[in-house]
């Protein structure tokens, strides 16, 4: 699993949220990060986490999971 802020959307992982895509995009300008919406997430909540690659990511979510899928189930 590739991703990193310097490097651009397309090399981050899509967070699936009980099978909703979240916006994993850092906002922020001028250097400040202030993070994006997955921060709002309370991990006590969270049943199972699961990380799909290869072909059972790009076959659930198409091209956008190419570098993976993290799975999170509330």
């Amino acid at each position: 699993m590739r991703g990193n802020a310097t490097f651009g959307k397309n090399t981050q992982p899509i967070i699936v949220v009980d099978g909703v895509a979240m916006d994993n995009d850092i906002s922020g300008d001028g250097g400040t990060d202030w993070g994006n919406q997955l921060k709002n997430l309370n991990p006590d909540d969270f049943k199972s986490i699961s990380v799909l690659k290869g072909a059972a990511a790009t076959a659930l979510y198409g091209t956008r999971a190419l570098h993976c899928v993290v799975m999170v189930l509330t």
